[in-house]
């Protein structure tokens, strides 16, 4: 433990070391003081607002901003989803922390520490939200991938034990999101398979046309928000 860390981490803490947290821009905009609490935006608004403020440069390749040589949880699950599903292209799955600070309006306040994105092709996605706790009595919201993480009383001890747990982690957590994967899938009548790199080019195309689109919108939705203070 580094000298002047602190002993113990709290359940933030850990929320932002194992999953990233948004940008410092991004609690600059959407903090509450701005913004106020009445709901601005949709879920699917807060997803497209949610990928402009990432701590990765490539979202289908995540690492630790802070500590790049370090292993990073996101990175090992994702590379378990794509062995589970026959993915050769990487960037057809792709992860988006939505980790803010507590005064920040956005998807984790609606109970989402992150998100896992399959792109299906054709600009249609689906996606599985993540929550990440140590409490293991914790409420399931609705749609969430749950990730119980072990806790313990200081620092040194919670790093030996996430290495032990560590596998079984990735592993439990890839499982969830790839079953969270299939069940809206069925929902939705979608088919999830391997996409070729010309079928990844085009509807990424798609996407990133539709997410200028919603920012161009919010943009406009905080301008008249601003303006009217």
């Amino acid at each position: 433990m580094a000298i002047g860390e602190p002993k113990f981490e709290t359940g933030k803490d850990i929320e932002e070391r194992i999953l990233g947290k948004v940008t410092e821009s991004y609690e600059k905009i959407f903090d509450e003081s701005r913004i106020g609490k009445e709901p601005l935006f949709t879920k699917y608004t807060w997803i497209e607002i949610t990928r402009r403020f990432q701590p990765f440069k490539d979202p289908s390749n995540p690492v630790n901003p802070e500590k790049t040589n370090e292993r990073f949880f996101p990175a090992d699950v994702l590379k378990k989803i794509r062995e589970m599903l026959g993915i050769k292209d990487p960037r057809q799955l792709r992860y988006y922390t939505s980790a803010a600070p507590y005064r920040a309006r956005g998807l984790d306040k609606m109970g989402s520490d992150a998100f896992v994105e399959i792109d299906l092709g054709g600009g249609t996605s689906i996606f599985a939200f993540l929550d990440i706790t140590t409490n293991p009595e914790f409420d399931k919201p609705q749609g969430n991938v749950i990730i119980l993480w072990p806790k313990k009383e200081n620092r040194l001890e919670q790093r030996k034990e996430e290495m032990l747990q560590w596998p079984t982690l990735v592993s439990e957590t890839a499982n969830d999101i790839v079953e969270e994967f299939q069940l809206r899938a069925q929902e939705k009548g979608l088919v999830i398979r391997p996409l070729t790199e010309y079928e990844i080019e085009e509807s990424q195309k798609i996407s990133i046309a539709r997410h200028e689109q919603v920012l161009a919108g919010v943009r406009e939705t905080l301008s008249k928000k601003t303006r009217k203070k």
